[in-house]
């Protein structure tokens, strides 16, 4: 958590999955939430040296 970056997966079956993304967040950004009916990903990124504190939402590819 808190790697500077959102892995993103793709689900092949029941048991297999696939690395499709790799997005750049921000520095401690660890905090977030899918709400899958909005298709949203909401991220919360903390205050740290010049960074503001902000929400960052991603759009979701169904």
């Amino acid at each position: 958590a808190g790697t500077e970056f959102l892995d993103v997966f793709q689900q092949i079956d029941a048991d297999h999955y696939d690395r499709s993304g790799h997005i750049p967040t921000s520095f401690r950004a660890k905090t977030g939430v899918l709400v899958p009916e909005l298709n949203k990903f909401y991220l919360a990124v903390p205050h740290h040296e010049k960074q503001v504190a902000e929400l960052r939402v991603y759009d979701v590819l169904p």
